[in-house]
């Protein structure tokens, strides 16, 4: 049996700073609602993290809302899962072209859905994170501002590979543990802001010759 969501209420006393736009607010509720249906089946968020999936998930995303660059209009998601960061990003800037990449068929298929249901507008795209499926697949953007990803693994080729896609003055912002991901050369933390309540970080990266 799939998890009862939370009353509105709650949801929009959990999102905390957040919760200043009704409109934003109902498309997260929306969001994460078709998140509880979904997550039985297919697993999205781990059951441990199913009490505090808000501030877990949907927090932690709209953390990286103040590192987003005011010019920036392109964003990919890479691996996004049950949509974190990329599908919470694309609610609360709504300017943002915002590409999810998922290589999983359910979970893409849980992606479009989520989106359609809450009336997010963000391009899913069901390919696989690896270079020669990078330098193939048409619906990845050539060039984009932003990169974002949390939860995932990458090996040095791939993020040779995504990072040819960054515009010259674009960002990576990276979810991490303890360890940092180790990028291309290139690459330096420009800010490094501490998650609440865990060890997680977000990182936010730039090219060394900015």
């Amino acid at each position: 049996m799939a998890a009862t969501p939370i009353p509105a209420g709650d949801f929009d006393r959990r999102l905390g700073e957040w919760a200043v736009d009704p409109a934003l607010v109902q498309r997260l509720y929306s969001y994460y609602c078709e998140l509880m249906r979904w997550n039985e089946r297919i697993s999205l968020v781990a059951r441990g993290d199913v009490e505090t999936v808000v501030e877990r998930h949907f927090v932690e995303s709209l953390a990286a809302v103040p590192m987003v660059p005011e010019g920036a209009r392109s964003l990919l998601d890479v691996g996004s899962g049950g949509g974190f960061p990329g599908l919470v990003l694309a609610a609360v800037l709504p300017g943002l072209d915002v590409t999810l990449v998922e290589a999983r068929d359910r979970k893409w298929a849980f992606l479009k859905r989520a989106a359609a249901v809450a009336g997010i507008r963000a391009n899913c795209v069901r390919a696989r994170i690896d270079v020669p499926g990078l330098r193939a697949e048409r619906c990845i953007p050539g060039r984009v501002d932003l990169i974002t990803i949390r939860a995932v693994r990458i090996s040095m080729p791939v993020w040779q590979a995504l990072t040819d896609r960054l515009s010259p003055t674009g960002r990576i912002l990276a979810w991490a543990g303890r360890e940092s991901p180790e990028l291309p050369s290139p690459f330096l933390t420009v800010e490094e802001v501490p998650l609440a309540g865990s060890v997680r970080r977000l990182i936010c990266f730039e090219r060394r010759s900015q």
